[in-house]
């Protein structure tokens, strides 16, 4: 076992450089760059911003401190906010992107319990053919579609609940 996990921990780090690599250079080539603006501006304050975050070497230079900043875990300064490097920017969404994580994974757990539990009890019925189509449309729809529809449900689902309206109701 120790043996697969090395070999694949051999794999991984080939993969993972040529995957750097690769998006590296894609930026590189791309049309345009962080500093195009609408409007342009003066030749002195573009060479001085690109001297100020190193883009104003050559690309091997680059990509060779973005290697060596990687392996430091320095993901750079940030393009967008001032005063504020990559790292930050993560260290600040971290929290609500593993606790939004970890709620997906538990619902997940959950509905995919119950509903296999549903589709195992009852085998070659309408509900084990429901769960599985249900199963199926979800695999087959990309995340990027079914994100935005779920995320108009849940909002109308919690616009709903905070209306009073349904509380006086029940009074």
């Amino acid at each position: 076992m120790m043996g697969y996990i090395a070999r694949r921990l051999l794999v991984a780090v080939p993969t993972v450089l040529v995957v750097i690599t690769v998006a590296f250079f894609m930026m590189r080539i791309a049309p345009g760059g962080p500093f195009d603006l609408e409007q342009p501006m003066p030749e002195q304050i573009r060479q001085n911003i690109l001297a100020a975050y190193g883009m104003d070497q050559p690309v091997w230079k680059q990509y060779l401190d973005y290697l060596a900043g990687l392996v430091r875990g320095d993901l750079g300064p940030s393009l967008k906010f001032r005063d504020k490097t990559v790292a930050d920017i993560i260290t600040e969404g971290f929290p609500v992107s593993a606790t939004i994580g970890l709620l997906s994974i538990a619902l997940a757990l959950m509905v995919g319990s119950v509903l296999g539990s549903i589709a195992a009890l009852r085998q070659n019925s309408s509900a084990d053919f429901a769960v599985v189509g249900f199963a199926t449309i979800g695999i087959v729809i990309p995340p990027f579609v079914v994100g935005p529809v779920l995320s108009l449900v849940v909002e109308s689902i919690w616009a709903g609940f905070h209306r009073a309206d349904w509380i006086h109701a029940w009074a």
